[in-house]
């Protein structure tokens, strides 16, 4: 079988994401890519030339190691042939053969309607959804022992949809208009679907069916199906404070940079990063003694003047610096904008609020201080 190395090297990436294997089957003016996991199964159709097909095949190969090759192929043309043993793979002078495994990959989630007979569809807009996802998931979590905090909350609204997500140290909530939720129902996805759903590179709608246990995206000629995450997620609806009498705009760049460069000394985020609010800046400092410390200072302007707290002693807050840094890039600001930071003093939560979409935000759990 005959294809372009651009075509074949971007669907063999989107799949590989979260896969071990690849299913690669191809039949008369057809190539099929199927990679999945224990959770989720992905599968797109590929129109190919009839005449360059060759004999029908279906091997399962070595995810990474097969899109590695494909990526370092010369430009142009790559043609496939397996036999019962291994797949060759050739463009140019390059030839590869990988030996072909037995099939023993993604969990058998079929991507067909029937799996899903009385599920309910909607249609919505894909990349805001995807938009949404990715803001969120930053705050899911990864213990494994905690099934609920490693999905992502999707629940309908009046006018769209919300997603939340957290670990229990943080929590990243979102919001749009106009995104639906199938049969108008909440739902858990895995946080792990989240990178997995970029093999939608599309900019058109996507479909979503959902049953009492599975969800399926399709786009085109692409299916991405998951389980659903069994469980109840925690209410977080009072968590977030509706206002804060002390709130500081914070340039996201400028914030982000000076954290960056304080966690180099925290020993992979092992030591909090310390926050000093004063009435025209931040001091961001950190230490581990007798190895490093650093300190550098950060423009702030305040809503509504500094608090004459602050005029007199500074607020100091300890993050832990993966986590602000994660918040801070949840923000999607346009240059020039300013984000409110909500300030609850040095043991209570911080919020971040998204200026441009106040319903989005990410709220933050200090550290103490020594």
């Amino acid at each position: 079988m005959k294809i372009e190395s651009s075509v074949l090297a971007s669907h063999a990436a989107s799949h590989a994401k979260g896969s071990t294997e690849l299913r690669l089957t191809v039949t008369a003016g057809e190539l099929r890519v199927i990679g999945g996991n224990l959770y989720t199964q992905t599968v797109t159709h590929v129109d190919v030339d009839t005449a360059s097909t060759g004999e029908p095949f279906d091997v399962i190969v070595p995810a990474k190691l097969f899109t590695d090759i494909v990526r370092a192929l010369p430009a142009g043309v790559v043609n496939l042939d397996a036999d019962p043993t291994a797949l060759t793979v050739a463009a140019g002078e390059s030839e590869f053969k990988i030996s072909v495994n037995e099939w023993a990959g993604a969990r058998t989630l079929s991507s067909s309607r029937s799996v899903l007979d009385g599920g309910a569809t909607v249609t919505v807009d894909g990349p805001s959804f995807r938009r949404l996802l990715n803001q969120t998931v930053v705050a899911a979590s990864t213990d494994q022992n905690r099934p609920v905090l490693c999905g992502i909350l999707v629940e309908p609204t009046e006018t769209g949809v919300t997603v939340a997500a957290t670990d229990s140290y943080r929590l990243a909530v979102a919001s749009a208009d106009g995104v639906g939720v199938p049969g108008g129902t909440s739902v858990l996805l895995p946080a792990s679907v989240v990178g997995i759903l970029d093999v939608f590179t599309g900019d058109g709608p996507l479909e979503v069916t959902v049953d009492r246990s599975s969800i399926v995206f399709t786009q085109d000629r692409t299916t991405v199906t998951t389980a659903l995450v069994s469980g109840s997620f925690p209410d977080y609806t009072g968590l977030i404070p509706s206002k804060s009498d002390t709130v500081c705009l914070v340039d996201v760049d400028g914030l982000a940079a000076a954290v960056r460069r304080a966690e180099l000394v925290t020993s992979s985020g092992q030591v909090p990063v310390r926050l000093a609010f004063h009435a025209d800046r931040i001091v961001v400092s950190t230490q581990r003694p007798d190895v490093a410390a650093s300190t550098e200072s950060v423009q702030v302007e305040w809503e509504t003047g500094p608090p004459e707290a602050i005029l007199v002693d500074p607020l100091v807050v300890g993050f832990t610096p993966a986590y602000l840094l994660d918040g801070l890039k949840m923000m999607g600001t346009p240059e020039g904008f300013k984000v409110p930071f909500w300030l609850n003093g040095s043991l209570k939560p911080a919020v971040l609020v998204d200026p441009t979409r106040t319903d989005h935000r990410y709220l933050l759990m200090p550290v103490p201080l020594s």
